[in-house]
């Protein structure tokens, strides 16, 4: 390999986290202008503190949002990911999570449930886990995305990209919907997606998978634990009342709104 193409392919986090940013940028332009990225200085700050190297993905998102995500608002705004309260927490000392957890974000809303990297298991991208600072310490957390680019991915689609179509439903699952389908619903909602002639929003998770087609858009979720939601957005009045129908008729959900 040249010395010129050792160094012209970006590391794997910056590979995906350009993608994503390009993806969110389809459907709202000004996403790459708003968003801004931490200094260099800032993250090697951070990998001191915490004496160890940082995710990938995570020294990505630093790279491009760390100091701001713009318009793309986590959990309703609620969450302060920027690198300045990152680095306040770790620089107080008063908590610190166990070293195999990041400190990722810090409530700002009534809940008071901040947001971690679990980094327990080195050869996957560390979920997002929630928690309140305690001596309890994971053990009470939840987890919340299987993934940092997961948790970008479907903020984006739901609170981003969804809103730009006028007709919107939420649908949830009853009890019956673990013993029904055996742990397989949310892979049948996937297929039917697909079945229905919908993309696979890139970066979207197993258990979280989002959906495109360019005049609807669909999102599920059945975190660890609990029975799953499902959020729907579509051009036309009538499309959204056949895929409320057929969702309904296939997976038995109940529309919300």
């Amino acid at each position: 390999m040249s010395h010129e193409s050792s160094h012209s392919s970006p590391p794997p986090g910056t590979a995906a986290m350009k993608s994503l940013i390009d993806y969110i940028a389809q459907y709202a332009p000004e996403f790459p202008s708003v968003i801004r990225g931490a200094a260099t200085e800032q993250i090697v700050r951070l990998e001191g503190l915490l004496q160890r190297p940082l995710p990938s993905s995570y020294r990505a998102f630093l790279e491009f949002m760390g100091e701001s995500t713009g318009i793309l608002e986590l959990w309703q705004g609620d969450m302060d990911t920027s690198i300045e309260t990152v680095l306040e927490h770790y620089s107080a000392k008063e908590w610190l999570p166990p070293p195999e957890f990041i400190f990722w974000a810090l409530d700002v809303g009534p809940q008071g449930s901040d947001l971690f990297l679990d980094c327990t298991q080195l050869n996957r991208e560390p979920p997002v886990v929630r928690g309140e600072p305690s001596l309890d310490f994971p053990s009470t957390c939840r987890v919340k995305s299987e993934s940092l680019l997961d948790a970008l991915s479907s903020t984006a689609l739901l609170t981003l990209r969804m809103p730009r179509l006028p007709f919107r439903a939420s649908m949830y699952a009853t009890e019956a919907w673990s013993g029904r389908f055996g742990g397989q619903g949310i892979n049948i909602f996937a297929q039917l997606a697909e079945k229905l002639g919908f993309v696979r929003v890139p970066f979207t998770g197993s258990w979280s998978p989002g959906y495109e087609r360019g005049d609807s858009a669909m999102h599920g979720y059945e975190a660890p634990g609990f029975l799953p939601s499902f959020e729907l957005a579509s051009q036309s009045e009538q499309e959204l009342r056949k895929l409320v129908e057929l969702l309904k008729d296939t997976l038995g959900l109940i529309r919300d709104r």
